[in-house]
């Protein structure tokens, strides 16, 4: 595939990242205050508030306890973390604004985002901090992981059992249509995301979808900004080939979202090299689409308009919410009944597939240790009992009957733990146990469906 003769604009642009609209100024006084674009962060929160939840009001860093590492990436490291007086659990974004330019901007532009754009499809900021060359964002905690995971865990687990990897076309419209919600808000406020991909796509347990990573997102002064950033995988043509771009980037990064969560892979993902990636995105190759014999027409047509080569004459975010595709699955005009029952609950699902995995790791060795000490009494063989009532009594998906044995040894493991550990401790579990409860409650209503 790779080719001979002039450079893709792409690939000679990849040194220009933020140089054209980095800002070259910030300080940082002697109580420890960091400032940058209008922002003063320390110790005890940010000077522009943010929006705020009252779960989290009067948040002090101090009483953050940073727990497992959620995801490190290019522009930091995510933690869980506990609000050590309400028990309550959050996702603590961790950034060195001391390494260099590129990180203070990013930091600058996320927070401008987050403070003034308020949308149940984006993820909250609740406070925000600086100690010793790190800013903290204190961020809403969505416990099923990101997009990505997801689709990871439930290709794991239907290996064999489907001829398509990829998600049922209603939970699929049930994701694309809170993406689109997310997108057509941040669009309507000027907001430009520049990096939507499936790992900035969080889910949650009760089957809420929020966009997230708003690092590298720019606020439009104009009609169109020039600039060279995000993944290239999800770019759209006019930005690789370095011209002008505007919000309907952003949809493009949709329909590539929703053709990879179709088929369960990336439709380049047998490009064999960045170099080749670009090529293809560059010099006008057909967009990628999905094969109409696997597919219902509707979702086919929804990629194709994402994907429309001339930016001029793709959808924006707003007339994609109107398509048949989402038609189909949702009444988004219908506030009462926004959002498809049946897609909510399989989402939930996998959503809590994804809970009970990462809640199985993150149990340090003595924890599993002591959770599989004595049994408490009336409650030995309880675990097996509950998980064989699961396969007797449900003859179901077997990707349902694993989440529920999974959610029954997490809570059997839970019930274990609290008589072995001390109360500081126990106040995290009792937050793990009803995150749990919710869980087997929506994996309850699934299978009864």
């Amino acid at each position: 595939m790779a080719r001979h003769g002039k450079r893709p604009v792409g690939l000679t642009n990849l040194h220009m990242a933020n140089s054209l609209e980095a800002e070259n100024t910030f300080s940082l006084s002697e109580t420890g205050t960091f400032q940058k674009g209008g922002f003063a962060i320390n110790s005890r929160g940010i000077s522009r508030a943010p929006m705020r939840n009252s779960d989290f009001s009067s948040l002090t860093l101090e009483q953050l306890e940073p727990l497992e590492t959620l995801g490190t990436g290019a522009s930091g490291t995510v933690r869980l973390a506990r609000d050590r007086n309400s028990g309550h659990l959050l996702a603590l974004k961790i950034i060195n604004v001391m390494s260099d330019q590129a990180q203070r901007h990013q930091v600058l532009n996320e927070l401008k985002v987050l403070c003034s754009i308020e949308h149940p499809q984006l993820v909250p900021l609740f406070d925000a901090f600086y100690l010793e060359g790190h800013v903290y964002l204190a961020l809403g905690f969505m416990n099923g992981g990101s997009l990505l995971q997801l689709m990871d865990s439930y290709k794991a687990h239907t290996v064999g059992s489907t001829d398509l990897p990829g998600l049922p076309e209603n939970v699929l419209a049930h994701v694309l249509l809170q993406v689109l919600l997310g997108l057509d808000h941040l669009h309507s406020k000027g907001v430009v995301h520049r990096d939507l991909k499936p790992a900035n796509i969080l889910i949650d347990t009760g089957g809420a979808v929020r966009v997230s990573d708003f690092g590298i997102s720019k606020q439009l002064e104009q009609t169109f900004a020039v600039s060279f950033v995000g993944t290239a995988a999800y770019m759209a043509p006019e930005r690789i080939n370095g011209n002008d771009y505007s919000m309907a980037s952003d949809v493009w990064a949709v329909g590539m979202i929703g053709i990879e969560c179709a088929q369960g892979q990336h439709p380049y993902s047998n490009v064999a090299s960045y170099y080749d990636l670009v090529v293809a995105l560059s010099e006008g190759e057909r967009p990628p689409r999905l094969r109409p014999e696997l597919f219902s027409h509707p979702l086919c047509d929804f990629v194709a308009c994402a994907l429309t080569t001339r930016p001029t004459e793709r959808p924006l975010a707003g007339e994609l919410l109107r398509h048949d595709y989402i038609g189909l699955h949702h009444d988004y005009l219908d506030v009462r009944h926004p959002l498809d029952e049946e897609a909510t609950q399989q989402l939930a699902s996998l959503a809590a597939l994804k809970f009970s995995e990462w809640i199985q790791h993150a149990f340090s060795e003595d924890m599993k240790a002591a959770a599989m000490g004595s049994p408490l009494d009336g409650e030995e063989n309880l675990q097996d009992d509950e998980t064989q009532m699961l396969h007797t009594n449900y003859e179901g998906d077997p990707l349902i009957l694993d989440v529920e044995a999974s959610a029954v040894h997490i809570q059997a493991a839970l019930r274990g733990m609290q008589v072995r550990r001390d109360l500081e401790e126990m106040r995290l579990l009792e937050e793990q146990l009803r995150q749990s409860t919710m869980m087997t409650d929506c994996m309850s209503r699934s299978i009864r469906t």
